[in-house]
């Protein structure tokens, strides 16, 4: 491991333990720290606290393969990717037939119309620029009460699907007509 000296890494370590201490009014129960180069090496890699701040993931300890939560967050891990991979030429930004030769579920996508009952022919394509800027259409039921209306009585569950759910669901915007923060990336 890395080029930080002993002191350094006590010092984080330090820091870190402060923060996830039961004394600690952070309330943050415990975290995972990961210090990497431009080169990809670990200059430093720390563990403290607890899964959680009261319960039984109170009693296990953090690892270094402790899983996180993270939500939307994944948006930009994602998004930083494709560009990296457009910047290698392996994804096209702009390129409808790429991206429905990758995902041809998006191919035929249509929309919901504006009393949520139904759905209407898509006018546009879809490209990976308009799903990385969140304008290619897709929408959140939680934001959009069309989009709710339409998925009755059984409705999306957007925490709990999976990536054939977040296919299946229509779009709540002509592509590239409007900014909604959804499912897009």
């Amino acid at each position: 491991m890395g080029k930080l000296s002993s002191s350094a890494l006590s010092e984080i370590q330090s820091n870190l333990d402060g923060l996830t201490s039961k004394q600690s009014k952070s309330g943050i129960p415990g975290c995972v720290f990961n210090a990497i180069d431009k080169e990809g090496n670990y200059l430093a890699q720390k563990v403290s606290g607890q899964h959680a701040l009261s319960g039984s993931a109170a009693e296990k300890d953090m690892t270094l393969d402790s899983i996180f939560y993270i939500a939307s967050c994944t948006k930009m891990v994602t998004g930083l990717a494709c560009m990296q991979l457009v910047e290698k030429g392996d994804m096209k930004l702009d390129d409808h037939e790429w991206l429905y030769s990758v995902c041809p579920e998006l191919k035929e996508k249509k929309v919901v119309n504006e009393k949520g009952d139904g759905l209407i022919d898509r006018q546009g394509e879809i490209t990976l620029r308009l799903l990385l800027s969140h304008t290619a259409g897709f929408g959140y039921t939680f934001f959009n009460t069309r989009l709710l209306e339409w998925s009755r009585p059984t409705g999306y569950d957007e925490f709990g699907l999976d990536r054939e759910d977040y296919l299946e669901m229509p779009l709540v915007n002509q592509p590239g007509k409007r900014w909604e923060y959804g499912v897009c990336i």
